[in-house]
């Protein structure tokens, strides 16, 4: 009988993991029977062109290694770079349109639809003589060809770029960022101003440096083809036994000479540098050799795991790079100095280089193109350094780049027309040499071909306030002021960014009656409509304003008694954010085979998440990132969980935590869905959605940029099955994009105003059927609810300030068809006091506690 028990648990977890596997692991629809035409191999050392043919059964067969080139420098002459859906141009170019494949990549990514009888790739090939032509026979003809070829091999550095996809907000994570512009590789952005205290709030600066090169040239660097010894990094060995210069390549002399990449990043002098500086490099081809300052210094490399310090030396990054993770992540001691270079060489030898086999693509990427991605250079932010080292919060904002609070407050005081800047440089040189053929030397030496500057130039304002006083008695009493609510400049307070700000509930005065908001002081019944203002009124400058009030003929000042509601109401809610998740799956999931959990304090990776909640009929749980509570781990026993999901990558959810979820899972292997950003990670939930309900063609797109639209929007996306997808307010990002193709979406609901996703962004997705949105978040609420749910009479309200809880209950409203009300912690919006009164709705459940969504809020829209 056990057997028969463990048997049954096996299979269930198998249709699991089976019916959970995403969608980019699925097999591929369409024929893979048959026979794939490979065209335009260079073969017999290089003499002669020819065409093959590879039977294939299944779309995860390989496309497999050419037809073999022989000879030790004559098979040099035509490196293979891999296989093209187009024939390729030039000297190894892809065409346009056409993408480059791996031979370890599959037949189904080539072919994603099939293939026919007239299925071709074809391979592509640098050449150091003319591309199409074969390599002569005699000596001297041969020589010289390869000669002027060694002298082709040069780096073509096309761009330099700071932060330049790097979404706004992320570059300057805790202020809020107002605008931004990219000029010819040179970026400004201008944030927000919030006050911090340099200890437990800072203004934390996260940089990206991103060297992109000719695709043909970086796989061949990646290739790095050998005669006698690979004839990118033919010294290596020779420098090894010695010392690779640290100097610049100006000051080299023949004999020092080697293949080498220079990133400079120079720091304003008013930003703050720590005393150790953690950073992560990717790239395929390349590694970090030394960390130099502007003398030519190297700076010692520290160990981010342990701290242990590996000196600097050429052999101080040993232990940090690996060969099979392109990324190497490692912190240095500064010195204090703002201008450092990280200069990188060719991966060399087997402990180092990474196999085309080993190579991991992200996204729809093809393993070729993952590995002539740009070349990467990134400060890791502060939540990664207490995920990677442990350190505390604040410890972690000591070893980052920051600006001192002073230094930014001075530069919103002039609206942000001083910008503190930070430069981004490269240089470099390719050294080629293929030995010797007969008396010719094969070497050349190329500078690479330097692009200009990347500058990313970083400004504060101070955003407009607008104080609301009483009007009556002392001024200088300490009750006389109400309240101050900051505006986004020439915005409205309903209409604007700020989630936390509204305009404070109507006061009350004895004897008087309160007719409205005016900017002029002495306003009154007959005119307060001429100086009025509201929540829709545009703020441009500091601003004061003032109750204006009507003396009540009866004298009192007392209220009508509130009454009696005809609506019911209901509330789950816990005592912080996490407990409230776990009421929620107390109240609406009896048990459950799966769980998905997600970060609680931040909302970028998990926006998405409630659509595959809903298939899977899964809660969701919330921990910190670095602690699982207790009451989570108890609640996944309750609901005899056997599979659990994480959504958002470490930096969301720790490895910690992954573990410690480990144990509660059946077979101890819990899956994480995540990209490299919310934009990545919307697109893998998206993949993983469509690998349960198959391909709707449709797909609901909201902002990754503010989190309400996409958490009101999904209770219909979760009961439909439609795959959330995120965007920035002027561009759909490139994951995205492949996403939509991917999943072949015709037809998309947009969601949110035009202050969230632009009229032209709009435009360019495809077939919107439908665009919902209001003023501000809680008109797009009721909105979507009036859309989406007409006949419901059940609603869910939560708040629109925060937003975890409106992110738990999304599969639970789409499995109800109810829709999900915003409404702010002050004041009920009128928009939710409207819908709720005229609609169909009977019953609200209120989710979260007192703080955000109390009482008073709950009876002046349920009346």
């Amino acid at each position: 009988m056990k057997s028969i028990k463990k048997f049954i648990s096996l299979l269930l977890v198998a249709i699991i993991f089976v019916s959970t596997v995403p969608i980019n692991n699925v097999k591929a629809e369409g024929n893979y029977s048959g026979t794939i035409t490979r065209v335009g191999q260079w073969t017999n050392e290089s003499r002669t062109l020819r065409d093959d043919t590879i039977n294939v059964s299944s779309g995860s067969d390989k496309l497999g290694t050419p037809i073999m080139n022989g000879g030790l420098l004559r098979g040099l002459a035509k490196t293979f770079l891999g296989w093209s859906d187009k024939e390729p141009v030039g000297n190894g170019e892809i065409a346009d349109g056409a993408r480059l494949f791996s031979p370890e990549d599959t037949v189904s990514k080539a072919f994603p639809n099939g293939i026919d009888t007239n299925s071709k790739i074809y391979a592509v090939y640098f050449s150091l003589n003319a591309p199409k032509t074969a390599l002569p026979d005699s000596n001297i003809a041969f020589g010289l060809a390869l000669l002027s070829g060694v002298g082709n091999i040069k780096i073509d550095g096309k761009k330099i770029d700071i932060n330049s996809d790097t979404n706004n907000e992320d570059i300057l994570p805790h202020t809020k960022n107002v605008s931004s512009e990219n000029i010819d590789n040179n970026i400004s952005i201008i944030d927000r101003y919030k006050a911090a205290d340099d200890n437990n709030s800072v203004h934390e600066i996260i940089l990206r440096a991103e060297f992109e090169m000719a695709d043909n040239i970086h796989m061949v660097t990646y290739k790095n083809p050998g005669g006698y010894a690979p004839v990118l990094s033919y010294n290596y060995s020779n420098l090894k036994n010695t010392e690779f210069s640290k100097k610049a390549r100006e000051d080299m002399s023949y004999q020092e000479e080697y293949t080498f990449v220079d990133l400079t990043i120079e720091l304003d002098e008013k930003m703050n540098v720590p005393d150790i500086l953690y950073m992560d490099f990717k790239s395929y081809p390349w590694r970090p050799l030394y960390v130099l300052d502007e003398q030519g210094n190297s700076m010692n490399i520290i160990s981010p795991a342990d701290g242990t310090d590996f000196g600097n030396g050429m052999n101080a990054f040993n232990t940090l790079v690996s060969n099979t993770n392109p990324s190497t992540t490692f912190g240095f001691k500064t010195t204090g100095k703002k201008k450092f270079t990280i200069r990188t060489i060719l991966r060399d030898g087997s402990n180092e280089k990474i196999p085309e086999n080993k190579v991991v693509p992200t996204g729809d990427n093809t393993i070729a193109e993952e590995i002539i991605e740009n070349m990467t250079l990134r400060f890791l932010s502060s939540d990664e350094i207490m995920a990677l080292t442990g350190k505390s919060k604040e410890d972690s904002y000591k070893s980052v780049v920051t600006i001192k609070d002073s230094v930014a407050k001075s530069i919103a005081d002039i609206a942000g027309s001083q910008k503190l800047k930070a430069i981004g440089s490269v240089k470099g040189l390719a050294v080629a040499n293929a030995g010797r053929v007969s008396f010719f030397e094969l070497r050349s030496s190329k500078d690479i071909n330097t692009p200009s500057n990347g500058t990313l130039n970083i400004g504060y304002v101070i955003n407009p306030v607008v104080t609301f006083v009483k009007n009556y008695g002392d001024e200088n009493a300490p009750d006389y002021k109400i309240s101050e609510v900051e505006v986004d400049k020439e915005q409205s307070i309903n209409g604007d960014t700020l989630v936390n700000q509204s305009i404070p509930s109507s006061p009350t005065r004895s004897g008087y009656k309160f007719i409205g908001w005016s900017t002029d002081k002495a306003a009154n019944t007959s005119n307060i409509a001429n100086t009025k203002f509201d929540g829709d009124t545009i703020v441009s400058d500091n601003l004061t304003v003032y109750a204006i009030w009507e003396k009540n003929s009866t004298g009192g000042g007392g209220s009508n008694p509130m009454p009696t509601p005809d609506k019911d109401k209901d509330r789950v809610s816990g005592a912080d954010r996490v407990e409230t998740a776990v009421k929620i799956s107390e109240k609406y999931y009896d048990k459950s085979k799966t769980v998905i959990v997600v970060r609680s304090d931040l909302f970028p990776d998990s926006m998405t998440a409630a659509v595959l909640s809903k298939q899977l009929n899964a809660p969701i749980l919330l921990t910190e990132t670095n602690a699982l509570d207790q009451k989570v781990k108890n609640e996944i026993r309750r609901l005899d969980a056997e599979e659990i999901i994480i959504v958002g990558g470490p930096h969301s959810v720790s490895e910690k935590v992954r573990n410690e979820l480990k144990e509660l899972d059946i077979d101890k292997n819990v899956e994480r869905i995540s990209g490299e950003d919310r934009y990545g990670t919307s697109d893998m939930v998206a993949r993983r959605v469509v690998g349960i309900t198959g391909k709707l063609n449709k797909a609901v797109v909201a902002s990754g940029e503010v989190f309400p639209d996409a958490l009101s929007i999904s209770s219909f996306a979760a009961q439909k099955g439609y795959p959330i997808l995120l965007v920035t307010k002027e561009n759909i990002p490139s994951r995205i994009k492949r996403s939509i193709s991917d999943l072949d979406i015709k037809n998309t609901y947009v969601v949110g105003g035009k202050n969230t996703i632009s009229e032209q962004n709009a435009s360019n997705l495809p077939g919107a059927l439908e665009r919902i949105g209001g003023i501000d978040r809680y008109q797009t609420s009721v909105e979507i609810a009036k859309s989406k749910f007409k006949t419901s009479s059940t609603a869910f309200l939560a708040s629109g300030e925060v937003f975890s809880d409106a992110l738990v209950i999304g599969p639970v409203a789409g499995k109800y068809a109810s829709p999900i009300l915003l409404t702010p912690s002050e004041k009920a919006s009128k928009y939710v006091v409207d819908y709720v009164a005229n609609s169909n709705i009977r019953k609200i459940t209120v989710v979260g506690g007192q703080r955000y969504i109390p009482d008073s809020i709950v009876n002046q829209i349920i009346k």
